[in-house]
């Protein structure tokens, strides 16, 4: 199953990994949880950058985006690496916009 994700939801502060968003982590682990009772596996995507399901515009001359990103999946991946529902990443929605 295709997770769509939200960095600013997952994340609403500057500096990812500090201070995520532990409802949002509690639903993303029920989400893993839930798939993996039923047989099926889950896919990550990280679908956009603010909350409205949008990528911000000038993602790919600032690269603090970027590395914002990165540093979430990073995290990400350290908290479902023992876990095989979690077993793939799409690191960057649409990536041509």
């Amino acid at each position: 199953m295709r997770v769509d994700l939200c960095l600013k939801n997952l994340f609403p502060g500057e500096d990812p990994p500090a201070n995520p968003d532990a409802k949002y982590l509690e639903a993303l682990d029920n989400i893993v949880a839930w798939c993996g009772e039923l047989g099926l596996y889950v896919i990550m995507d990280m679908h956009s950058y603010l909350p409205d399901m949008q990528m911000v515009p000038d993602f790919w001359t600032k690269p603090a985006y970027r590395e914002r990103i990165g540093a979430a999946w990073v995290f990400l991946a350290a908290r479902y690496k023992d876990n095989p529902v979690a077993c793939g990443a799409d690191l960057y929605n649409e990536p041509w916009n």
